[in-house]
């Protein structure tokens, strides 16, 4: 999982820098707007806390 393999990797993100979770989760939110049937492989690598439950049906 790519939050657990690099926690404390750092990415630009808009105007800040972000940890690969909020990397992961602003990729999510825009493909739900995009490409929702997508949205679900990046929910995938997010760890089970930060799941959404709607994307999966569960």
């Amino acid at each position: 999982m790519l939050s657990r393999r690099y926690p404390d990797a750092r990415f630009p993100i808009d105007d800040e820098t972000g940890t690969t979770l909020s990397l992961l989760l602003v990729t999510r939110q825009s493909m739900r707007d995009c490409a929702p049937a997508l949205a679900v492989h990046v929910d995938r690598a997010l760890p089970s806390d930060y799941r959404d439950a709607g994307l999966t049906g569960s």
